[in-house]
């Protein structure tokens, strides 16, 4: 993948930022049995507080007909993994439990006395995206 315009990157600059990412990278089954129950998944337990980034995309499209609510658990926890400054990148579909609907959002926020702040919001119909900002209260 190169972009529409420049700069292009080299694919040497590529490979290498390609792999450091990844090396990075972790992931985690939300899903899982008991994985909604505990106060953080275990496999990223080591995690928590340092990550910048921490995305979840898809996740009611793959259970929201099963566990609507799920949503809830998983903005618990990433919120948890965040840095002051990290961001959770969320998209999915608005189909199940309020997710991303913006209003839902900030009240569930609020509620729980997380640590973010709605940064963007889009819609359109039947999906959304959300990026939500770690910072002090």
């Amino acid at each position: 993948w190169l972009p529409p315009k420049p700069p292009y990157p080299s694919e040497e600059d590529d490979t290498r930022t390609s792999c450091e990412l990844w090396d990075r990278a972790a992931d985690v089954d939300v899903a899982a049995d008991g994985a909604a129950g505990g106060p953080m998944w275990p496999e990223l337990e080591h995690l928590r507080g340092v990550c910048l980034l921490v995305s979840c995309m898809s996740l009611l499209v793959q259970v929201g007909y099963r566990d609507p609510e799920i949503w809830r658990g998983v903005v618990r926890r990433s919120t948890a993994l965040l840095a002051e400054g990290g961001v959770l990148l969320l998209y999915d579909t608005t189909r199940w439990g309020s997710y991303l609907d913006r209003a839902s959002m900030e009240k569930f926020i609020a509620g729980e006395g997380l640590p973010l702040v709605v940064v963007a919001h889009s819609a359109a119909p039947g999906v959304a995206g959300g990026a939500f900002s770690h910072s002090r209260l």
